[in-house]
C-alpha cells in the first residue's frame, strides 16, 4: 500500500534545483519512481500545472503551494490557489 510505503533521501536528492523547487512534489516523484512508475507530477511551474488530474497508483495527487511563515500573508493570488486546490481535494473526498 502506498500509505505504508517508506523512503528515504539524502541531502543531494533533497536539492532545491530549479526543475524541483517544490520539495512536496519531488519527494512524491521520488516514491513513484521507487514504485517503478514515471513521475507522477510533471515537472514545471506549480501554477501551470496545478489545474491538471494527476495519479500515483490510482491515488488522486495534487500539486499545489506549501505556503508558510509571513509571506504566506502577503501573496494573496497564492492563498486563492490553496484554497481552490484544497476545495478540489475534498471535493474528490466526498464523492
Amino acid at each position: 500500500m502506498l500509505e505504508n510505503y517508506a523512503f528515504t533521501m539524502n541531502r543531494n536528492q533533497c536539492s532545491t534545483s530549479p526543475e524541483y523547487a517544490d520539495v512536496a512534489i519531488k519527494a512524491l516523484n521520488y516514491i513513484s519512481g521507487r514504485l517503478g512508475e514515471g513521475k507522477a507530477i510533471p515537472t514545471g511551474s506549480t501554477y501551470k500545472i496545478r489545474n491538471g488530474e494527476y495519479y500515483l497508483r490510482k491515488t488522486r495527487v495534487f500539486p499545489s503551494y506549501l505556503q508558510a511563515g509571513p509571506s504566506f500573508f502577503i501573496e494573496k493570488s497564492k492563498r486563492r490557489m490553496i484554497a481552490e486546490d484544497i476545495s478540489a481535494a475534498l471535493g474528490v473526498l466526498v464523492r
